[in-house]
């Protein structure tokens, strides 16, 4: 069964634009590495903050495709959820060390504030698959807002990476109830396809600053043919 078409609002496209600045913020700081090379643990480092922008944006776009009917409610939710993305955007760095408090205390606060939008959804239609997103989201909140606090940092950073894994791929464990949702296709491609749109823009705009900075064009003049390549496969 599908819903009525719903058009992508403002908001959305706004939410989306942040989420473009913070993949293009990840992938600055990975193209500056430390002597030359770029360390295993630094790369695994951004690996999970790539998948914990994913997760958020994920979650917040199937919430708001497959029951959010209350646009002020949604709005609101969303502009919060907006605020804490900015500040996730800000705790990026090349020495994840530095800036874990910030970024995984960010974290649980995102995690938390769309648990409860699920568990709002829950209360009204009793449904399984607000319950199943909100518990998820709500022991992965749990454990983001615990792993600050411990010691030493690899033990904090492996709870917290926990937390991120099980709310990625525990839903999956339900496709069966998943598929039982009713999806509004066209709204959910129309978010893909502006995500996509905004990361390459994002991406073209990092590239074009480096012919200011660069002595050498033709690595950036290569990259940008790459981006145009991938824009057109895409």
């Amino acid at each position: 069964m599908t819903q009525s078409h719903k058009s992508v609002t403002m908001v959305e496209l706004f939410y989306d634009l942040i989420f473009a600045y913070a993949v293009g913020r990840m992938a600055q700081a990975l193209a500056l590495p430390t002597h030359g090379f770029i360390a295993p643990r630094m790369l695994g480092e951004f690996l999970m903050m790539l998948l914990v922008f994913w997760v958020i944006w994920t979650y917040q776009t199937v919430l708001a495709n497959r029951y959010f009917n209350n646009q002020l409610a949604q709005s609101l939710f969303t502009l919060f959820n907006m605020f804490w993305v900015i500040v996730l955007s800000t705790a990026i760095n090349v020495d994840f060390v530095k800036t874990k408090w910030s970024f995984q205390l960010s974290t649980a606060i995102l995690f938390l504030s769309v648990a409860i939008q699920y568990g709002l959804i829950w209360r009204q239609k009793h449904a399984a698959l607000p319950k199943i997103f909100g518990l998820t989201l709500t022991i992965a909140g749990a454990l983001a807002l615990v792993s600050p606090f411990l010691t030493p940092y690899s033990l904090s950073f492996t709870v917290f990476f926990l937390g991120v894994v099980g709310a990625s791929f525990v839903p999956l464990l339900f496709w069966r109830t998943i598929n039982a949702a009713p999806v509004d296709f066209s709204h959910l491609s129309e978010r893909y396809s502006l995500l996509v749109l905004l990361i390459f823009g994002e991406a073209v705009i990092g590239v074009a600053g480096r012919f200011i900075a660069a002595y050498h064009c033709r690595p950036v003049c290569f990259s940008l043919l790459l981006y145009c390549f991938l824009w057109l496969i895409s």
